[in-house]
């Protein structure tokens, strides 16, 4: 995977090869594959988005905890979980289709 700056902001660039080798389902009671990586990446992000999620399974859901560095979670659901809430919490009720392309331009531009 590589990376590109847009403004102040790392961006994924992802192959399809890569998306056909890194992006598959775990289901419940199945490991999550680099859940470790994935937190150590969480745990230094300025800004996290939190897009569909219950909050009801693990490992995955302990990836909102470990976002210690960030100084805002942007959480998009439209039945948002008690979970995704707190003072650094973004909470827009709304699905990925509705809030998410605005959230991203208004992250792009910046402050």
């Amino acid at each position: 995977m590589s990376w590109i700056l847009t403004g102040r902001i790392f961006i994924p660039v992802i192959s399809a090869l890569e998306v056909d080798n890194c992006g598959r389902i775990s289901w419940f009671g199945e490991n999550v594959p680099n859940i470790l990586p994935a937190m150590e990446l969480v745990s230094q992000a300025d800004i996290l988005l939190v897009i569909g999620t219950s909050m009801q399974v693990y490992p995955a859901a302990s990836l909102v905890p470990a976002a210690v560095s960030a100084r805002t979670i942007y959480a998009v659901n439209p039945d948002m979980p008690d979970a995704l809430m707190g003072e650094n919490f973004v909470r827009m009720e709304k699905t990925a289709c509705e809030a998410v392309p605005a959230l991203v331009e208004t992250l792009l531009v910046g402050d």
